[in-house]
């Protein structure tokens, strides 16, 4: 029986991962249908991509039906753009003479939430672009269910400036609409009624600010409604840490005191170090996300490609020995050339104020491979848990000067398609170091202890030390 995973999508920088990260879906699926239909016609087998683990098929009229997400994507009104929805397949199939494409709003369930249902997708952005998008949506090109799709204005919720910058006003404004009884009662549960066996709750959300908190909020509802289902938070940035404020990192440092209290892993996803990519890939969120992306597809790949629970993936990372972040790197490569590991990327920064170095798979965590047999033989010294023919397609939405950031690609100018690519996720000493960064920030943050307290920072500053003080035992 297919065993579900449910995606999250809450908040600005979430989203643009997320978005690339449905593309890739859309690749991943595309390229199990050429090896499928290569392997009938020489007579080989070929295991099929369990694709309904993250999608679900929604009929879109008497004729058609599509897949869609099994999502809820979550951000502010000024930053969805245009983006379709069946709704709008719907349209088309329906109403083929309609050619509006100014953006219309249709209330979900009352006047504070509202879905995107836009006549007709009109979108002209593609991944050769100099400039960068305009929204995340300029660059998605999945269909999402009607039911999926939630802006946020944060005024009508209860910010009284309508900005939601801090950690304090999204979790307000979460309360706030778990209080309406609308978007968690009706079109989340109308989602999740629709999962015949739920395993996993994935959810991308930003580090810090409003929707930190606005995180925050849902992972609790999450954990009281679903007390046995796994969670898994990326926590996505696309600001260097070094430029984060003090309430900022303090944001990150009550998620992982939450994580402790409700029992769900870290992954966070920070601005890689900046000396392993062009300048312009660091500093466009376009480009960022597209590597952030890669790191989000191989978990969700390795559950839907080898029956893989999200759960076992974790354990190989060593996260049910620590409880720690879980820390990632990257390695991309052509196969005719030598593994040179200090080329790996590492998703945190910086810490202390000193460069992250990589573990370079170690053997001390869990390390994961795409490519052809080739590949495999250059990755022989390194301990690979888990080798996945093919190698990654990348779709016509991954930015050009992403992809020639990935060190040893096999470039082709614009054309390339297809990369051998290797993570590492680790749960060691470094994971320790990053954790106890944050909980002194926490710690130290004034203006936190007057928002919530005294005593519910010192709370979360215990949680998190008695974390750090368990892995100094082992």
């Amino acid at each position: 029986m297919t065993k579900e995973i449910f995606t999250l999508q809450l908040g600005n920088a979430a989203n643009y991962c997320g978005a690339h990260y449905w593309n890739l879906q859309a690749s991943n699926i595309l390229c199990n249908l050429i090896l499928s239909l290569y392997a009938s016609k020489n007579e080989n087998k070929h295991e099929d991509l369990d694709i309904l683990r993250l999608f679900q098929q929604e009929n879109v009229s008497l004729s058609k039906n599509i897949l869609t997400p099994r999502a809820l994507v979550f951000d502010l009104k000024e930053n969805f753009g245009s983006i379709k929805s069946t709704a709008e397949v719907y349209s088309e199939d329906n109403t083929s003479t309609d050619t509006d494409t100014n953006h219309s709003q249709e209330s979900a369930t009352d006047d504070n939430t509202e879905v995107y249902k836009q006549p007709i997708y009109n979108n002209t952005f593609n991944g050769n672009s100099i400039k960068d998008p305009r929204f995340w949506s300029d660059f998605t090109d999945t269909t999402f269910g009607y039911q999926s799709l939630h802006s946020i204005s944060s005024i009508e919720f209860g910010s009284s400036l309508g900005e939601m910058k801090s950690f304090d006003e999204g979790y307000k404004v979460f309360k706030n609409i778990e209080q309406e009884d609308g978007v968690l009662d009706c079109e989340f549960r109308k989602i999740i009624e629709k999962c015949d066996n739920l395993e996993t709750f994935q959810v991308f959300g930003d580090s810090n600010s409003g929707f930190s908190g606005f995180t925050n909020g849902y992972l609790e509802f999450l954990r009281d409604e679903y007390s046995k289902k796994q969670i898994i938070l990326y926590s996505i940035s696309n600001t260097p840490v070094h430029k984060w404020s003090y309430d900022q990192k303090s944001d990150l440092g009550i998620n992982i005191s939450q994580s402790t209290e409700l029992d769900f892993p870290i992954i966070p996803l920070h601005v890689p170090r900046t000396q392993n990519l062009a300048k312009d890939s660091y500093e466009s969120k376009y480009q960022l996300s597209a590597l952030q992306s890669l790191v989000l597809d191989i978990i969700s790949f390795s559950a839907i490609s080898q029956d893989y629970s999200i759960d076992q993936i974790l354990h190989k990372s060593k996260y049910s020995e620590t409880g720690l972040p879980i820390l990632s790197n990257l390695y991309a490569s052509d196969y005719n050339s030598n593994l040179d590991l200090d080329e790996s990327i590492s998703f945190i920064d910086q810490i202390s104020n000193k460069q992250v170095k990589s573990n370079y798979f170690k053997n001390n965590g869990w390390a994961v491979a795409r490519g052809d047999a080739e590949f495999y033989k250059v990755l022989k010294p390194v301990n690979i848990e888990l080798f996945i023919e093919p190698k990654l397609l990348l779709p016509p939405m991954f930015p050009t000067l992403t992809r020639n950031s990935l060190k040893k690609v096999q470039s082709h100018g614009s054309h390339i398609s297809e990369i051998d690519i290797a993570y590492e996720f680790v749960c060691n000493d470094q994971s320790k170091e990053y954790t106890n960064e944050f909980r002194k920030e926490l710690k130290k943050n004034a203006n936190y202890k007057k928002v919530f307290g005294n005593d519910q920072v010192e709370q979360w500053n215990e949680n998190i030390l008695s974390l750090i003080e368990q892995n100094d035992d082992h």
